[in-house]
């Protein structure tokens, strides 16, 4: 189940019997920006993401898409979305089939793809979807920002410091209206507390009338801040983190595929 309002994913435990995630990776709840880094061999994330933003009861969408846990072991989904809005709720349910099947699996990431995530690799460039309205990454178009902890977040929107998601979400009405924006946010980081770090908006073509931004993070901390144990420790989100996140964050950081890695 989509919730439009917490912006996550609802996940029952058995969807470790499937093929590409592991006991040790599963959280009850997932940001779509979780879920699209975990799959490959996609290019439909605007279409789940209009379908989503929309939360319209009624509209569907089915796609296939491979999976890799953080032990290597690839799958193969089926996801079957419908949204809804009721009284229940506003969002999506979401209909999640294993069909891994020995064959080979093709369509992989073009040439092109690949020679510009590595250009911007190694040019340190850090882009990314957000969604401004609720102040959550929706998709990162690079690898994402290692001083920035985006996953493994029960409340997505806490990559964002709280007092500076109003302003995120203001600069939205520029982008919509065209024009490029930028501003200096605190951003959540794997040490414990918040960070600076500039923001670049632009608009994405074709959707300018809503609230999603293409966004460059520039690192705006001392690298010794970053280091730290902890760093603005008194700013953390004002609740802590249902048990289980950290510890899967822990797991995967252990099997060496933490974002932090350049």
């Amino acid at each position: 189940m989509w919730d439009h309002e917490t912006q996550t994913v609802s996940l029952p435990s058995g969807v470790t019997e499937l093929t590409g995630i592991s006991p040790e990776e599963y959280v009850p709840r997932m940001s779509i920006c979780e879920l699209f880094h975990r799959i490959s061999r996609f290019n439909r994330h605007m279409e789940v993401l209009d379908l989503l933003g929309e939360a319209t009861a009624g509209a569907r969408q089915q796609f296939d898409a491979s999976v890799t846990d953080g032990v290597g072991r690839e799958g193969r989904w089926r996801f079957t979305i419908r949204g809804r809005d009721d009284e229940h709720g506003r969002g999506a349910w979401w209909l999640i089939e294993d069909v891994t099947s020995d064959a080979r699996l093709t369509g992989g990431p073009t040439m092109e793809n690949i020679a510009l995530r590595e250009a911007h690799r190694r040019a340190g460039t850090h882009l990314a979807m957000v969604q401004l309205e609720h102040s959550v990454i929706a998709h990162w178009l690079t690898d994402p920002a290692p001083w920035i902890r985006w996953d493994y977040l029960s409340r997505p929107s806490d990559v964002f410091h709280a007092d500076d998601r109003a302003q995120l979400a203001e600069l939205g009405t520029l982008v919509q209206a065209g024009y490029s924006a930028g501003a200096t946010l605190r951003t959540l980081g794997y040490h414990g507390g918040y960070a600076p770090s500039s923001l670049l908006l632009y608009p994405y073509p074709g959707y300018a009338s809503r609230p999603l931004a293409i966004v460059q993070f520039v690192c705006a901390a001392d690298r010794f801040l970053l280091a730290s144990p902890l760093y603005d420790a008194t700013e953390l989100p004002s609740t802590s983190m249902p048990t289980g996140y950290d510890e899967q964050l822990q797991f995967r950081l252990s099997r060496g595929k933490s974002t932090m890695l350049a």
